[in-house]
Formats: C-alpha cells, structure tokens, sequence
C-alpha cells in the first residue's frame, strides 16, 4: 500500500492500529507488506489501514483470478521468456530471480 506521495506504508504490527479487508479485521504480523491469496475469486477487493498515527488508507484491488493453465503455461517457458515476461509486468529485481521466483512473482501480478 501506498501513502499520496507514493511512499510504501508499512503494515507490520508496530506501525498499524488495525487491517480490514471487505470490513473484517485481518491479523497483523511483523510483515510489512500485506499478502493476498491468489487463490481468491475475481472481484474487488476494499482493503482499510488505520494506522498508529491515526490516519486511514483506502485501498481497492480489482482481483483477477488467473486460470490454472496460465500457470502451466509458465512452467514450459525458458528463464529468458519469463524474465522479459518479468519486465513487461514492471517486476523488481527479476533479472536475478530462478525460474520458480519468476513464475510465482508473475502469477502473483494482477
């Protein structure tokens, strides 16, 4: 999540009051970043941080499941194919990731 200037908020447990997704609490952690299961059905998704400080973010992601072939899809492509797949996606630091680390952090782009 990020704040107006476009600064990433960190939600990990000593910085945030709470974390609600679609009006229900989540459990905070020591994780700065929030993870969203990529199994969840297409649709959005209204994410509410309050943080220590007091102030509230309002965060929409517009969820797109992607199908299980896309996934099978990935496997037969080279390193190569996947890292320039990586970039077109805007994903740091894909040039040093392993076939794995790219295929999940491409199936993890929405």
């Amino acid at each position: 999540m990020l704040d107006e200037s476009s600064r990433r908020i960190s939600l990990a447990i000593d910085n945030v009051e709470y974390i609600k997704q679609d009006g229900e609490l989540l459990e905070t952690n020591t994780d700065e970043t929030l993870w969203f299961n990529k199994e969840k059905d297409t649709g959005e998704y209204k994410f509410e941080v309050k943080t220590k400080e007091g102030v509230i973010y309002i965060a929409i992601l517009d969820w797109i499941k992607k199908e299980e072939d896309e996934e099978e899809e990935l496997e037969g492509k080279t390193v190569e194919e996947l890292k320039g797949i990586a970039k077109e996606e805007g994903i740091k630091g894909y040039s040093s990731m392993t076939k794995q680390q790219l295929i999940d952090a491409i199936n993890e782009t929405p």
